[in-house]
């Protein structure tokens, strides 16, 4: 799925657009790809201040890309469902840190919804490179409506 695409499941947009492609089916689980490309103006500024003599991508960066993987999952659901509003994250519950991930590389994300209670949407996500975990961490999503400024 081209960028345009997620752009249209997803509220997120550049510099702040972290999936480059996403593929599934509108069930239950959902695979993306992105490219930490250290020449796009987020990375350029987060590896020059994140030690900058040996640089690596923040937790909280490799959290965000998952959940906004969870979001596009969920628009698909939500869609389907006819439920509306904006998925926003409740909870993050543990989450485990495996592997140091560095510029230039591309992760391999998965997301899988795995409850739901209400406007409540349980998930777990992790993050490969090279087929090594680097990150897993379950969270929690809730639908609020969408406000119009």
């Amino acid at each position: 799925m081209p960028r345009s695409a997620i752009e249209s499941l997803i509220p997120h947009r550049e510099p702040f657009l972290l999936l480059d492609e996403i593929h599934g089916d509108g069930g239950d689980e959902l695979t993306a790809q992105f490219t930490l490309d250290e020449k796009l103006p987020l990375f350029a500024q987060i590896y020059a201040g994140h030690y900058p003599h040996n640089p690596v991508t923040p937790g909280v960066i490799l959290c965000e890309i998952i959940f906004q993987a969870g979001a596009a999952l969920l628009a698909g659901k939500i869609a389907g469902g006819g439920a509306g509003g904006t998925p926003v994250i409740t909870r993050i519950r543990d989450a485990r840190f495996k592997r140091l991930v560095k510029p230039n590389e591309t992760l391999a994300i998965h997301v899988a919804l795995t409850d739901q209670a209400a406007n409540a949407f349980y998930l777990d996500g992790k993050i490969t490179v090279g087929g090594e975990l680097a990150v897993r961490v379950s969270f929690t999503c809730a639908l609020i409506e969408s406000i119009n400024n």
